[in-house]
């Protein structure tokens, strides 16, 4: 597989440029095929890359971007290095996501926590004058936050309530403008 990304990424990085989202995906694509590969030697820059790259045009919390995190962590896990890994394993996403179906968001956060490996995630839909939330942790962080707590300090900033399961929880409320700067509010915590 590796052969067949590789001139794609020439022709990408000559065409768009080294920082352009499709040229990181390529990077991204080629690196985990030398990490399937085990050709670590050659992964770990590429990964770097793709993480300076992606962080400084997605930003941190975009989900490409915590993939390549969850890729570079999984490199030094198998390189035995974990006090390298330990900084880029738990990663908090928070997204406001308009006119997103309720049930729409139950598959995005199952798809987020397969992406992302290790994660806290936290999603608001507003549709008209109703809010959805719902929250997600990784089986591995349950211990250190719960989603069913995570999603009620949510739910009481847009007028509503909700629990669940430490893995997965949802809310709802009535109060969409308590869903301003969701995401920032949300990521910093």
């Amino acid at each position: 597989i590796g052969h067949q990304i590789h001139p794609i990424l020439h022709s990408r990085r000559r065409l768009l440029g080294d920082k352009h989202p499709d040229t990181l995906t390529s990077m991204q694509n080629l690196a985990a095929s030398y990490l399937a590969t085990e050709r670590f030697e050659k992964a770990e820059p590429m990964l770097l890359e793709t993480l300076e790259g992606r962080t400084e045009i997605l930003g941190e919390q975009n989900a490409g971007t915590l993939s390549t995190m969850s890729n570079l962590a999984r490199l030094y896990i198998d390189t035995e290095r974990p006090k390298e890994a330990e900084p880029l394993l738990a990663k908090v996403l928070a997204a406001r996501l308009d006119g997103v179906e309720p049930k729409s968001l139950r598959d995005t956060l199952d798809q987020l926590k397969n992406k992302l490996g290790t994660a806290v995630i936290l999603l608001a839909a507003v549709n008209g004058e109703k809010v959805n939330l719902i929250a997600g942790v990784t089986k591995d962080l349950t211990d250190r936050c719960r989603a069913g707590d995570l999603v009620k300090l949510a739910a009481e900033q847009v007028g509503g309530k909700g629990g669940g399961r430490p893995d997965m929880a949802q809310a709802g409320g009535s109060d969409p403008g308590g869903a301003e700067g969701f995401a920032e509010k949300h990521a910093a915590d």
